[in-house]
């Protein structure tokens, strides 16, 4: 279809040779195969009553020297914000020498079933997905919030190192802390501040728990939200409102 559509606005002429067509047709199947499936979506803040770090997509683009060359993962270890024309890769959480980095092309494991992750990563990439969660079938941030909430209530199997229960506390009371400060520099509009604080917060979680756990979900959360806010592009009906401490 494509070729008869460039053959009626004259790009090809009518006698092209047979060969040289299938030539053609075939360099046009490798582009929509390679470049479609790694077009981006550009957005802009465009905060609401109900959402101050709500964004909207404004365009497409192809970011070639770093994006297109990250797989997938469903439990990803960085985000990306966009900031003009440009597309900046953030690290969500401490990566460890040798881990593969790695972004969400469709649903994060927290709030998209395994199934629907699998269906449209399919029909969309055309690939079935092998990731950790989807391998581990990791429970979504509902249930992960069941099972625990901090530290201390941590199960074995979600700890990097067993430790004394004492010392599982003493994480949680540092957390606290830390998580005071963000809620005080929210109230006086220091996202900096709250943002600096969130990244120690990570870097304890990072340091002592193994995914699925709801405290890696939620300082991702607070990172891309307090990242966008900070960095991300912004519309022209942008008005800055207070940020609230998501966890």
């Amino acid at each position: 279809t494509l070729l008869k559509f460039l053959k009626n606005l004259k790009y090809l002429s009518n006698d092209i040779k047979t060969e040289d067509e299938l030539k053609l047709g075939q360099v046009l199947c490798h582009y929509f195969a390679a470049v479609m499936p790694n077009i981006h979506a550009i957005f802009e803040l465009k905060c609401t009553p109900e959402n101050p770090t709500k964004t909207e997509m404004v365009a497409v683009a192809l970011f070639p020297n770093v994006a297109a060359h990250l797989n997938h993962s469903c439990d990803p270890n960085t985000f990306v914000i966009d900031q003009g024309r440009v597309q900046v890769t953030v690290a969500a959480r401490t990566i460890e020498p040798g881990e593969e980095i790695c972004h969400v092309y469709y649903g994060h494991f927290g709030d998209t079933s395994k199934e629907k992750r699998q269906e449209q990563l399919f029909k969309k990439y055309h690939f079935k997905c092998n990731c950790e969660a989807c391998e581990n079938d990791y429970p979504n941030a509902e249930k992960c919030l069941e099972i625990a909430k901090t530290f201390a209530a941590t199960p074995k199997e979600n700890l990097v190192s067993l430790l004394p229960a004492e010392e599982l506390t003493k994480f949680d009371l540092k957390n606290e802390e830390l998580k005071q400060i963000v809620e005080s520099a929210l109230s006086k509009n220091k996202v900096l501040i709250a943002l600096e604080a969130t990244k120690q917060r990570i870097k304890l979680i990072s340091e002592h728990l193994k995914q699925p756990h709801i405290l890696y979900i939620m300082g991702r959360c607070s990172m891309v939200n307090y990242m966008w806010y900070v960095y991300g592009n912004r519309s022209t009906q942008f008005k800055p409102k207070r940020l609230p401490c998501y966890f």
